[in-house]
């Protein structure tokens, strides 16, 4: 049967990211090089100096250029101040931004946890699926009418959609079972 909706105070997570500013310059690198197909060291060389030169402008700014609270402040504030009735975490398999691991070890013992695990990076769940008139009508003309422009893996995505909704609204999304799965306190 269908429930209203997921237990009250239950929190989800989608590929958790925890990281300093730091750390996140190269894995957003990483990111725009993958979504571009520019994995030359150029291109590599040209992002991290954009970020260093955002990063040195703050500074000279009297800007502090990190995200706040720090990652090993959430760390703390999770363990000690955590009031979620249990937390889900979906992440990817290839997902290098990924701090999901640093989240479970921060939650309280007494939090339930359930895990699931689909392949990809980061940036799996994006999916862009246009025709060519979408972006430009010039550019239908140069492709040809009915071609699509597609990014992304629309099962992967419709796979990790239904988790969510069945996650949101148990037993009302038909054929779905949910990847989702218990962990004891201390796993994964």
């Amino acid at each position: 049967a269908c429930s209203s909706s997921s237990p009250a105070g239950a929190v989800g997570t989608l590929a958790f990211n925890n990281f300093g500013v730091a750390e996140s310059i190269s894995f957003a690198t990483a990111i725009a090089q993958q979504l571009t197909g520019r994995t030359d060291p150029a291109t590599a060389a040209l992002i991290s100096n954009a970020f260093a030169f955002a990063q040195q402008f703050a500074a000279t700014q009297g800007v502090d250029f990190e995200f706040k609270p720090s990652p090993q402040e959430l760390d703390r504030m999770i363990a000690a101040n955590y009031a979620a009735t249990s937390t889900s975490i979906w992440k990817f398999e290839q997902d290098d931004l990924d701090s999901s691991q640093r989240l479970i070890d921060a939650l309280p013992p007494s939090t339930p946890r359930l895990f699931a695990e689909f392949a990809g990076t980061h940036t799996a769940p994006v999916l862009l699926d246009l025709s060519p008139a979408d972006i430009d009508p010039r550019l239908e003309l140069l492709l040809g009418a009915g071609e699509r422009l597609t990014l992304g893996d629309p099962e992967l995505v419709e796979s990790l959609a239904n988790d969510i909704a069945q996650w949101i609204r148990p037993g009302c999304v038909p054929y779905a079972q949910s990847k989702l799965q218990f962990l004891p306190p201390a796993a994964v």
